[in-house]
């Protein structure tokens, strides 16, 4: 029978070595999830910076070898938390893990090798991705849209003079130089496509002004380089 005293010494360098583990573990993270930049207060991680990066090269079906970290994706990541703090100045439907998943099976079937489970479950391991990080990532996304959609589409209207304008200057042109053996269609046949096309400029338009006035206001501190992140990582592994 253990005597009490080496039952509590026991306890003791079981507790010590258990301290030792997480401290380990603590210092692990601190290294994987090192700040990369801060938008008014918000971090944002090195392991996000990754994630973005290894999720674009999916969705291009880009080779996982051609995954590198970038400033463009950490600008991305920037305006990414600017939009989502700013989201909820206007009513919208948020996606559900249905669509979600519709979309998820979309993607699976634009992207070589996807279609089998098996060889989904290969590409996202080549990726350094997991399932759930796809379906985050697409939610995030369908939810942006839905968004943008419902606080830009409202004030681009678009009027005849502007259909009539892009029918001569930009769509007949374009017709022209694509099939110049062949006559433009009239102009009542292509207005509706016309005046998406305008729309989604005007839309795009009021959100990049809408972006730079976030920007502008916002706080933002860059604390590692696309330079500095690439001597903290090394090539992508999956996700654990």
């Amino acid at each position: 029978m253990v005597a009490p005293m080496t039952r509590r010494l026991q306890f003791a360098a079981t507790l010590f070595s258990l301290m030792l583990v997480l401290a380990s573990a603590a210092a692990q993270s601190k290294t994987i999830d090192r700040v990369v930049a801060a938008v008014d207060g918000r971090v944002i991680t090195l392991d996000q910076w990754q994630q973005q990066e290894r999720f674009e090269a999916l969705m291009e079906n880009r080779k996982p070898a051609d995954v590198v970290l970038g400033d463009a994706s950490l600008n991305r990541l920037i305006d990414n938390d600017l939009i989502i703090k700013n989201r909820t100045s206007v009513a919208f439907t948020l996606a559900t893990p249905e669509e979600v998943n519709q979309q998820l099976i979309a993607l699976r079937k634009q992207l070589d090798g996807a279609s089998t489970d098996a060889g989904w479950q290969r590409m996202l391991a080549a990726c350094g991705l997991r399932e759930d990080e796809v379906k985050e990532q697409i939610t995030h996304q369908l939810n942006t849209l839905r968004f943008l959609d419902a606080r830009f589409r409202p004030g681009a209207r678009v009027t005849p003079e502007q259909v009539r304008a892009y029918y001569r200057d930009t769509f007949v042109p374009q017709f022209q130089k694509q099939a110049p053996d062949k006559k433009p269609p009239a102009l009542v046949d292509v207005t509706d496509r016309i005046t998406r096309i305008i729309t989604e400029q005007l839309m795009d338009q009021r959100f990049q002004t809408w972006l730079q006035n976030l920007r502008a206001q916002a706080r933002v501190q860059r604390t590692a380089t696309a330079t500095e992140a690439k001597r903290l990582t090394a090539a992508p592994s999956p996700s654990q």
